[in-house]
């Protein structure tokens, strides 16, 4: 991992995010900062698939038999298919 550089740190362009997978890390953020504005990222990258059910049942309007078919044939998972 390349050095974070200390004066980048001392101004707040790396902000700390604890990720489920890969636990905390610093992230680099933006360069400017907004007095009204603490922290720039509000919560980590998603898995693979965390989100899949939520938008398919609750934007597109799947019923849950639908989603488990679906999930039974792997074509939507939480897991990488290898």
């Amino acid at each position: 991992m390349t050095p974070l550089h200390p004066q980048l740190r001392a101004r707040g362009y790396y902000e700390e995010l604890d990720h489920p997978i890969v636990g905390t890390h610093p992230i680099p953020c933006l360069p400017f900062r907004f007095s009204g504005v603490e922290r720039w990222l509000r919560r980590p990258a998603p898995t693979v698939g965390q989100h899949s059910r939520e938008i398919l049942e609750e934007w597109l309007g799947m019923s849950g038999d639908e989603l488990d078919a679906l999930e039974d044939t792997e074509v939507i998972g939480t897991q990488p298919k290898l």
